[in-house]
């Protein structure tokens, strides 16, 4: 045979083989998302609407031998961390903690060349601990996150967690040492990473150890410094408004804050953000009462943005907010009418009947206020009748929810709520209003056994939602109230 053929051959076999272990692969990963699927399905079935603690052992058992199955036959397959996961919750509900942290150890094991999979189950393990009250083991654990992990999500976070796990602890001698621990510990890494696209990162876990410590003015230090050096980058762009904000709320130097967003639009006139920063000087000029100078700026981006439909109706609406703070009711509802007539089927133009509404009731007009809250309403109900399955009546429901609220009507505002959650558990309005309504039932309705319930499906619904931590909090202190 010639050398030329067996190249041919050696080369097509070889090429088989990567294709078949890529296809082979790639089987895997699908035949193992589909056992997940098949146990989330399941264990919802079985759950029927209940949190995960209602729920008996025998349903545990059922559930945990779902996950089980892709475990068993998928071990190194990412959905198969993730059931792990789902079986230590029950496990920690059950109180069974050696079990926990024997199925964690095997995550890790599984997992070692996964950074991101390894680090939440040695933090995991390291919260176990916490939860038992044994400190000195938690800390163990939470160090050994960062120290085997340090580039991962959670490692990067895991010195400022010590430090604030001693503060909730009471323990401000310990707290002090973290910080300081943790604030070096951020530094060597800028160091070790300058003159990388990582850096900037870097930085801003520096910045949070300060903000953590209430260390405010070195925080904005940091991101000035950020946001000059990477003007271009979404670091540097998404913490130009931390930046402002932090200036606005906690320095409560107004000036500032608009200085920083000014000298930002005249330095990078081609900043693909730069119509966002142009927006915040014109809110800040509001906020500040120069309102010739912000409704000038608002008019400006309205003229410049003119397709940016989302922005200009902002920007209306901002206008209208500058009239309406010099009492010039009239110049409000002018605009109100050119939002109704330039952007009809927005959420802007949706939310002027309950604004009309709310502007009574502000100025102390009760007849007009439950007149327009009225009307507001059945427009909304009508909204929904044509349309129920759209966008739009999402947002309508929203907004009789909001309207229910304003007059204080308890009950119709967790009905709307209710029917929000229920009917659009997608939409990005439904979490928070299972939120409001688990808030309604503790503050208002004086219900904490039914707001535990609603914080703990929130939590099962939407465990990675940026309300989950105050949902927590918010269970912890209803079961210290409801335990006799």
């Amino acid at each position: 045979m010639k050398r030329s053929s067996v190249r041919y051959m050696i080369r097509h076999t070889l090429h088989f083989f990567v294709l078949a272990a890529l296809l082979l692969g790639c089987g895997s990963q699908y035949s193992a998302e589909k056992l997940y699927w098949q146990a989330n399905q399941a264990s919802k079935e079985l759950a029927k609407g209940r949190p995960l603690d209602k729920l008996d052992s025998k349903e545990y058992e059922k559930i945990i031998s779902g996950y089980r199955r892709l475990v068993e036959k998928f071990p190194l397959e990412s959905v198969s961390a993730q059931s792990q996961f789902i079986i230590t919750q029950i496990y920690i509900l059950q109180k069974q903690y050696p079990k926990v942290e024997e199925e964690l150890i095997k995550v890790i094991q599984n997992f070692s060349n996964n950074a991101e999979l390894a680090s939440q189950a040695q933090f995991m393990i390291g919260n176990l601990h916490e939860r038992q009250g044994k400190q000195k083991k938690a800390i163990l654990e939470y160090e050994k996150v960062s120290d085997l992990y340090p580039l991962s999500r959670i490692g990067l976070k895991m010195p400022v967690y010590i430090a604030e796990y001693y503060q909730r602890d009471k323990n401000e001698v310990e707290a002090v040492k973290a910080y300081d621990k943790a604030i070096k510990y951020y530094k060597n890494l800028v160091n070790e990473y300058s003159g990388t696209s990582f850096s900037a990162v870097l930085k801003d876990y520096l910045a949070l150890a300060y903000v953590s410590q209430g260390s405010w003015n070195k925080a904005v230090d940091i991101w000035q410094g950020i946001v000059d050096e990477n003007p271009q980058d979404q670091v540097g762009e998404s913490l130009l408004f931390t930046l402002g904000e932090t200036y606005l709320r906690q320095i409560k130097d107004l000036q500032k804050a608009i200085d920083t967003y000014e000298e930002f639009v005249s330095k990078n006139p081609n900043s693909k953000i730069i119509k966002y920063a142009k927006f915040q000087i014109g809110r800040l000029y509001l906020i500040k009462e120069d309102f010739p100078g912000a409704i000038k700026i608002f008019k400006g981006i309205i003229e410049n943005y003119s397709k940016e439909v989302k922005l200009c109706t902002d920007a209306k609406l901002a206008i209208a907010a500058c009239y309406e703070k010099q009492g010039d009711w009239e110049g409000v509802m002018r605009v109100y009418a050119e939002i109704k007539a330039d952007y009809p089927d927005t959420a802007a133009a949706l939310s002027i009947p309950l604004f009309i509404a709310q502007h009574h009731q502000k100025e102390n007009r009760p007849a007009e206020a439950e007149s327009s809250f009225k009307e507001a309403i059945l427009g909304y109900e009508k909204i929904i009748k044509r349309d129920p399955h759209s966008p739009l009546a999402a947002q309508a429901w929203d907004l009789i929810s909001l309207g229910y609220l304003s007059q204080q009507r308890w009950d119709k505002a967790v009905d709307s709520l209710r029917v929000l959650t229920e009917a659009y558990p997608d939409n990005p309005r439904a979490p928070k209003a299972m939120f409001t309504m688990a808030i309604i039932y503790r503050r208002q309705l004086r219900d904490p056994r039914k707001a535990k319930e609603i914080f703990e499906k929130f939590i099962q619904q939407y465990p990675g939602h940026e309300l989950a931590g105050l949902a927590k909090s918010e269970i912890e202190s209803l079961q210290g109230a409801l335990t006799p």
